[in-house]
């Protein structure tokens, strides 16, 4: 799978999404923290919430289409 970036900000928010999520599958609270930390010292945690809030959405959608295809 080929992954696509626009600029260099949305690299470094794809992988401090991808820590902040494996932090949070593994109860790494410190880990999470300090990614968010570093997100807002270089000025990209608004783009970062606004990254995982699509990512949220969009496996929202994912689960309440299989539930739809599950019942059928």
């Amino acid at each position: 799978m080929t992954i696509t970036f626009e600029n260099d900000n949305d690299i470094i928010v794809y992988a401090l999404e991808k820590i902040i999520s494996y932090a949070r599958d593994n109860r790494y609270i410190f880990v999470a923290q300090s990614v968010w930390w570093i997100a807002s010292v270089i000025g990209i945690s608004e783009g970062l919430a606004m990254h995982i809030d699509n990512l949220r959405i969009q496996f929202e959608e994912n689960q309440l289409t299989s539930e739809k295809v599950q019942s059928s």
